[in-house]
């Protein structure tokens, strides 16, 4: 399990480096049938803090569920539904960490049939890391920012995918008004300042270079 002093900062790595996988999962709406080490151990670790509040919040046989719901929003950006496919080894880290037993893909699609067991968990996890819907202020600075990309930009393809990585780590703490957004690399800085100065103010406790931001 991945915590706060396993981790590397996002600080101390290459910008030019991370920049090239940072937002590899940004917009996705499933996964492969198979994590590399490399990517599992990056993007989809639970934290401490994750596992307490998984704990906290449901009930034994649905904490996998719920975990994978945080881990999809953080890494994807976005909520996971019940179509989607997940790595079979990142279900069986998450049955390992919660003490689990390990939750099938059939077992998941069953369980999330129920559309209201869906949205719930789905809205736990948006909850959990404080996100909201964007707001006139985040909505006018986004415009302002894709000014310049869509002067230049050959397809609304690149449009989408330059607003997708401003929402999944705005440059500003009060652009962070999105369902998927202020995950990024520029949070996980915020937070550990917030922690050096004492502020004991629940901070996101995901692992350091998984650099997840939310997209419609």
């Amino acid at each position: 399990m991945a915590n706060d002093g396993d981790v590397q900062s996002v600080d101390s790595l290459n910008w030019s480096v991370m920049s090239t996988y940072v937002y590899r999962f940004v917009g996705l709406e499933t996964l492969p049938g198979r994590l590399a080490d490399f990517d599992l151990q990056q993007f989809f670790q639970l934290g401490t803090g994750d596992v307490e509040a998984i704990r906290q919040r449901f009930r034994s046989d649905r904490r996998v569920a719920g975990a994978l719901q945080l881990l999809f929003l953080r890494a994807c950006g976005r909520p996971m539904d019940r179509s989607a496919v997940l790595p079979r080894n990142q279900l069986r880290y998450v049955a390992e960490v919660l003490q689990a037993p390990t939750l099938t893909i059939a077992s998941l699609r069953s369980l999330y049939e129920r559309r209201p067991t869906l949205y719930e968990h789905q809205q736990w996890a948006r909850d959990y890391f404080g996100l909201r819907d964007l707001d006139p202020t985040a909505e006018m600075a986004l415009v302002a920012m894709l000014g310049l990309p869509a002067a230049e930009a050959a397809h609304a393809d690149e449009l989408v995918t330059s607003a997708c990585h401003w929402l999944y780590d705005p440059p500003h703490p009060d652009s962070r008004r999105t369902p998927c957004s202020g995950l990024g690399p520029r949070r996980v800085r915020r937070d550990r300042s917030q922690r050096q100065q004492g502020d004991h103010q629940r901070s996101l406790p995901f692992h350091d270079a998984s650099l997840p931001r939310v997209c419609p």
